[in-house]
């Protein structure tokens, strides 16, 4: 058998050489007709059209993968593609609706400036960086900021302050994005609920808070972590501290899970979700991040690594044969919470019996199309091929912990 790293590698390729074949490109720019994912009132649904400018469901992630890729290889074939895909993605932001474009990291303007700066940081092109800045001044952010109703990573305020935290570095007005970040951060505290001990916040679709990276109580944690390794306001850290000590309190000893607290989830099946977006897999991620700032005490230290301990035993034990493999509740967004731990051997197993899948039935995106190769990275292949780059080279950027 051949050495998994070379199977891995060979993987990456076919992604890339079919997402390629199956695009629609000219001299300048370069796109897909994508199976798309949608939501009504979190209700999900699929659509054909094409592939817009979100990490969720677009081209800027299509870009990350294939800049990634190309800088990895040191191949000319897939920079230039990327290169395509970005100058698509260009034209895509001249015609966003700048009134009402969301604030969130997957999906709106925080996924917009996320992503644009990791792209610099692949690159090390200041015309990202350039580019982002000429759109941002074509945006009210203040006003986006105010009228966000959705509050969460995915679609809402959280997301825009992890992606102004990531950018700030790199800012030409730092005064006017820290600003920003507290805009944030005051708009998200105004619209939380708390105890003496606890704080949290209801999902616009759920009659109940939730767990989770994409809708709860974690992504709202790592957005103020963020915050205040930005600001130094130590609010934020108490913050942090209130939504993981609540967050806690859904946790299932039965299932060694957090409850999935979604309406449309039954009863019996709460304690079973096992996704980056909701349930352990995500709630590790964050853990696994705040613990390695060492910025809090001992004792909620102590929290943090039982916390990741349970998530990586629960994400271990999962059966990643019976499972979709995109990231955003897959099999390879799973995966990236052993490989910031470093459980080489379990990766090993996971991603031996997922490529082996992989070749007699293709990547399964929820559907499955034999040997299809779906465009986008939270839930098509690109987040795949990405992932399994990060196997190869740790150094690459989790993107599902938006380092």
């Amino acid at each position: 058998m051949k050495n998994l790293n070379d199977i891995v590698l060979n993987e990456i390729y076919t992604i890339a050489d079919n997402l390629i074949e199956i695009s629609f490109q000219n001299n300048d720019s370069a796109t897909w007709i994508n199976i798309l994912s949608g939501s009504d009132s979190d209700k999900s649904f699929t659509f054909i059209g094409e592939s817009n400018f979100s990490l969720l469901n677009g081209v800027l992630g299509d870009a990350i993968f294939f800049f990634a890729f190309s800088k990895k290889v040191s191949d000319d074939k897939y920079y230039e593609f990327a290169d395509k895909i970005y100058k698509s993605f260009l034209t895509y932001l001249e015609n966003i609706d700048l009134e009402n474009i969301d604030t969130g990291l997957l999906t709106g303007l925080g996924g917009v400036i996320y992503s644009m700066t990791i792209l610099y940081e692949i690159t090390l092109d200041s015309k990202n960086l350039y580019d982002l800045e000429r759109f941002l001044r074509k945006v009210n952010i203040s006003k986006l900021i105010v009228d966000d109703t959705y509050n969460s990573i995915v679609r809402g305020n959280a997301g825009l302050v992890i992606s102004l935290c990531k950018y700030h570095k790199h800012c030409y007005d730092k005064k006017k994005n820290l600003n920003l970040i507290n805009d944030c951060c005051d708009k998200l505290i105004a619209l939380s609920k708390s105890t003496s001990n606890h704080l949290f916040w209801f999902s616009q679709h759920h009659e109940k808070p939730l767990a989770g990276v994409a809708h709860g109580s974690s992504g709202y944690a790592l957005a103020f972590h963020e915050a205040y390794i930005i600001t130094k306001n130590i609010v934020y850290l108490e913050i942090v501290k209130k939504s993981i000590l609540f967050e806690n309190t859904l946790f299932d000893k039965e299932t060694n899970n957090w409850v999935d607290n979604r309406d449309f989830v039954p009863n019996e099946m709460k304690g079973n979700t096992v996704a980056w977006s909701h349930g352990a897999p995500g709630i590790g991620l964050v853990r696994n991040k705040l613990l390695k700032s060492e910025l809090y005490d001992s004792e909620f230290n102590k929290l943090l690594l039982d916390d990741m301990n349970l998530s990586i035993s629960k994400t271990i034990q999962y059966n990643f044969d019976n499972n979709k493999d995109i990231l955003i509740y897959g099999n390879l967004g799973n995966i990236d919470l052993l490989i910031n731990t470093s459980h080489h051997k379990e990766i090993v197993n996971q991603l031996e019996l997922l490529i082996r899948k992989s070749t007699k039935e293709g990547w399964d995106y929820g559907y499955k199309l034999e040997r299809f190769y779906k465009p986008g990275f939270f839930n098509g292949s690109s987040g795949i091929g990405y992932q399994l780059l990060r196997f190869l080279d740790s150094e690459t950027h989790s993107i599902l912990s938006f380092e």
